[in-house]
């Protein structure tokens, strides 16, 4: 086996390892946080869900707030910037808004 050989296949290994511990890590995280939310009882789930809603709606007047001073200032919007895209704060707190109504509504709670 040549030098080559050894970096393409020592190249693969790392992007299967690293695969690998991306999905599995990705993979975990839905089903802890629908652990917890199943244990709560009715009245924190209900103030769960409305915390998360505040915080939400603090992320989103933060992030306007700072594209009105960014278009004041000339500046490039870009789409990275916002906490809503894949990964930031406000995309995890939108997916976990969406399982709590998820338990809401199967638990026939109004919220």
């Amino acid at each position: 086996m040549n030098k080559n050989h050894t970096k393409i296949i020592y190249s693969i290994f790392l992007l299967l390892i690293f695969i690998a511990a991306f999905t599995g890590c990705a993979s975990t995280d839905p089903s802890k946080f629908q652990k917890k939310i199943e244990q709560m009882p009715d009245t924190d789930l209900v103030n769960y869900y409305h915390g998360i809603n505040d915080r939400i709606k603090d992320i989103d007047n933060k992030v306007r707030d700072e594209q009105v001073l960014e278009k004041n200032l000339n500046k490039d919007n870009s789409f990275v910037q916002s906490p809503f895209y894949i990964g930031g704060h406000g995309h995890e707190l939108v997916r976990e808004r969406e399982l709590i109504k998820k338990e809401l509504n199967k638990r026939n709670i109004a919220y």
